[in-house]
């Protein structure tokens, strides 16, 4: 997928510049921040004590992962 996503959103110009061209570090980087925000809100909740669902966890990475695109 991020394949992908990397070869529809870059112009590659020059072997140098292959990453920066191809996107590749933006994708991973819009995945990571989606994973570490979905996990800081889940210890957040933990740390009040608030039950946590499944629904959590195959949801809500999905929904942010829409808004933030």
């Amino acid at each position: 997928m991020f394949l992908y996503i990397a070869i529809a959103l870059g112009r590659i110009r020059n072997i140098r510049h292959l990453f920066v061209d191809m996107k590749v570090s933006l994708g991973i980087a819009g995945v990571a921040l989606v994973t570490l925000s979905v996990w800081s809100s889940v210890g957040i909740f933990s740390y009040m004590k608030i039950p946590t669902t499944l629904i959590i966890f195959e949801v809500i990475p999905f929904l942010v992962l829409a808004v933030g695109v």
